[in-house]
């Protein structure tokens, strides 16, 4: 068996990097930066992870049997059809998406291949921290043909159900979860410091939940990192989940201002102030906020201030 990466970022790159050795690994790519005939450094990293890269969607569908989508979730139904162009097999192939769309558009994607050739899976965990063993659920009508070949790439994988958008549905609930607590992060580390408050103290801060039980409410620089890199794409990702859950008659208002949160990280460009260790570096994050219009340093949503 071959396991072919339809798109070659950093969930893709992780996932060959820590695969079953044993298992040949492909992988096409065909973003904004990184497309055929494929610059040197982007050839470069491919073969840390032992890859080889294709050059056309034919070739990976041609010799790999299981395809793992790792495009961005906006790529999705584009995907679908080049996958459907390239004449995929439904008793030899199996698709996996990966990608953070929505339950509806990822209907839509499996419609537009041939009849259970489409699994619809999400990562729970990123691959960058959990490698193989990121904790992964899939659904649809195949999905527990697709856990037992995806072993090799994800070993703790879960069958959820057999429909199709299941798995997105999950991932959509807890993105809103997740991305949530990272905007509130930002509030928390920026609230700091305009008070003047240490941010080591975030670190460690606990809160007793009962005679023996303590919450952790710390602040964690990996995430604050993360999400200072990557606040425009998971604004984006947090809005699709809103979205999926707007489809249910669902009203998501505290989602809602994450997503405000997300953009306001995005437009201070806080990402600047990490090392390349990744730690957040306190007294210039200190600095830059102080130096910043006291309208760029807070953002408010929908306040009315009381007349005096």
């Amino acid at each position: 068996m071959k396991v072919g990466l339809y798109g070659f970022g950093e969930v893709g790159y992780h996932l060959a990097l820590h695969r079953a050795r044993s298992v040949p690994c492909l992988a096409y790519n065909h973003g904004t930066r990184n497309f055929p005939p494929y610059e040197r450094t982007f050839r470069d990293r491919a073969a840390q992870a032992d890859v080889r890269l294709v050059e056309s969607v034919d070739s990976l569908v041609d010799e790999c049997d299981l395809i793992v989508v790792a495009t961005l979730s906006a790529a999705v139904s584009e995907v679908a059809d080049t996958l459907s162009a390239a004449s995929l097999d439904r008793t030899r192939h199996l698709v996996l998406d990966l990608t953070n769309a929505p339950p509806s558009r990822k209907r839509d994607a499996s419609a537009r291949l041939p009849d259970a050739c489409y699994v619809d899976g999400a990562l729970l965990e990123p691959p960058i921290l959990a490698g193989r063993d990121a904790i992964t659920i899939v659904s649809g009508e195949r999905a527990e043909e697709c856990r037992q070949l995806a072993g090799v790439v994800l070993a703790d994988c879960t069958v959820i159900g057999d429909q199709v958008g299941m798995a997105a549905a999950y991932k959509s609930i807890l993105q809103i979860l997740s991305k949530g607590y990272q905007a509130l992060q930002w509030e928390a580390v920026l609230g700091a410091v305009a008070t003047g408050l240490d941010v080591e103290v975030l670190r460690r801060l606990r809160l007793r939940a009962g005679a023996e039980a303590e919450l952790a409410f710390g602040v964690d620089d990996y995430l604050l990192a993360h999400s200072a890199k990557h606040a425009t794409r998971m604004s984006d990702d947090l809005r699709g989940s809103i979205a999926s859950l707007t489809e249910l008659g669902m009203r998501c208002p505290a989602a809602e201002g994450a997503v405000v949160g997300l953009e306001h990280v995005a437009a201070l460009g806080l990402d600047a102030t990490f090392g390349d260790d990744g730690g957040l570096r306190h007294d210039e994050l200190r600095e830059r906020l102080l130096a910043l219009p006291a309208t760029a340093s807070t953002h408010r949503t929908g306040t009315k201030e009381s007349a005096s």
